[in-house]
């Protein structure tokens, strides 16, 4: 609640109508009656004023609606690794499931974007970077002594040089 004084202008003082008035619903307390006035909010704060929900691409921290990531499509936090999904490309990180979202191009080392399910996927043990998971489709090889790329009769892509 708020104690509301309303002004009167024939007698400003003393304030004969005195009275607690109720916060807005989203509001934990307040200085007025609407959900700007608010000084603690029941959910999170959006800007400027309480609110019951953040919108979509939001998450709740302190209660206040903040961004996603920019690669996340819905989050739970604001890093890369707390998307609900990806925009573009998602990379596992070991086992358990857990991933993060990267912009497209952007997959680590020893793995390649795979266009068909926006995923990075890991190349071939014999590849330090590839185009695809076999070997033959390294474009730069381990570092074991020995190795070093073959291009395929009719290169026509330019992937081997």
């Amino acid at each position: 609640t708020y104690l509301n004084l309303p002004f009167d202008p024939v007698e400003p003082f003393p304030f004969p109508t005195r009275f607690c008035d109720a916060c807005n619903e989203l509001c934990l307390s307040c200085n007025g009656p609407n959900a700007t006035d608010c000084s603690d909010c029941v959910f999170a704060l959006r800007v400027d004023r309480c609110v019951g929900s953040c919108e979509d691409g939001e998450y709740v921290s302190a209660k206040r609606c903040l961004n996603c990531h920019e690669e996340c499509d819905g989050c739970t936090g604001g890093s890369p690794q707390d998307c609900i999904n990806c925009q573009n490309v998602k990379n596992f990180l070991g086992d358990g499931g857990r991933f993060e979202c990267l912009a497209s191009g952007s997959c680590p080392a020893n793995t390649f974007e795979n266009m068909i399910n926006s995923t990075c996927d890991q190349c071939h043990p014999t590849c330090a970077e590839c185009v695809g998971p076999e070997s033959e489709n390294c474009t730069i090889c381990e570092n074991p002594p020995g190795y070093t790329i073959i291009p395929p009769e009719g290169d026509d892509l330019g992937l081997f040089g």
